[in-house]
């Protein structure tokens, strides 16, 4: 049976997150002129329905680890349908600038990142020794 994957790589660094805006808006626009159909209403809903839900989901916490530490956030999402089944791969890499920033404090967003994920998911991993999280949601 066929799944359909599609791969979104979100990087909160400010010229990764340009660029993914930028290229979604080039697909809208490109579609917008072939199709040639109401632009503000179809900008709305690709907005509303591609870009939004991959930062306002409830399984994307981001808020809590934003912190003076964090100097690169990333998310690679990939979306599986299949004719029973969903599931969505969630890799979280995070890296810290400085060492001395590595203390005790600055986890403290990651624990509690992993309980909420414990409790909702069937697999979580966390790699603090090389600052790496990965979830996998069923």
């Amino acid at each position: 049976m066929g799944c359909l994957f599609v791969l979104f790589r979100v990087s909160f660094a400010v010229q990764k997150f340009f660029s993914l805006i930028r290229s979604h808006l080039f697909i809208f626009v490109f579609t917008v002129i072939t199709l040639r159909s109401g632009s503000e209403k179809m900008l709305l809903s690709f907005t509303l329905e591609s870009v939004w839900p991959m930062f306002s989901s409830k399984s994307c916490i981001v808020s809590g680890l934003m912190s003076k530490s964090l100097i690169h956030f990333e998310f690679i999402f990939v979306y599986g349908v299949r004719k029973c089944s969903n599931f969505i791969l969630l890799h979280v890499a995070v890296q810290f600038s400085q060492h001395h920033l590595l203390n005790r404090l600055s986890f403290y967003p990651l624990y509690i990142l992993n309980r909420l994920f414990l409790k909702n998911n069937s697999v979580a991993d966390i790699n603090l020794k090389h600052y790496k999280l990965t979830y996998v949601m069923m």
